[in-house]
């Protein structure tokens, strides 16, 4: 499971331009339901609909929808999980 510096730290190295303030928005907003489904949260705002949504309420920010998809690929990659928090050591 991933914390939302990692994703912040992976969306920063992929998109070094988009804003940091942007990045961290749209990481807590996809995971917002963790406050309230936990460990299930994932049920909810982790798919491409939700992510297009995100972006419409952004005034369709074409950033949003790429923070939120390397949001949504590193849940999905394990491996890709642990790079990051080893290079988020360094």
């Amino acid at each position: 499971m991933s914390e939302r510096r990692d994703h912040n730290a992976f969306a920063k190295m992929l998109f070094p331009w988009v804003d940091e303030k942007l990045i961290d928005k749209v990481n807590k907003e996809i995971d917002l339901p963790s406050s309230y489904l936990g460990k299930s949260h994932r049920r909810e705002r982790h798919d491409m609909k939700s992510a297009v949504i995100l972006s419409m309420l952004e005034g369709g920010n074409p950033e949003v929808l790429l923070i939120a998809n390397a949001h949504l690929l590193l849940d999905q990659n394990k491996n890709l999980q642990k790079v990051i928090k080893v290079l988020g050591r360094v």
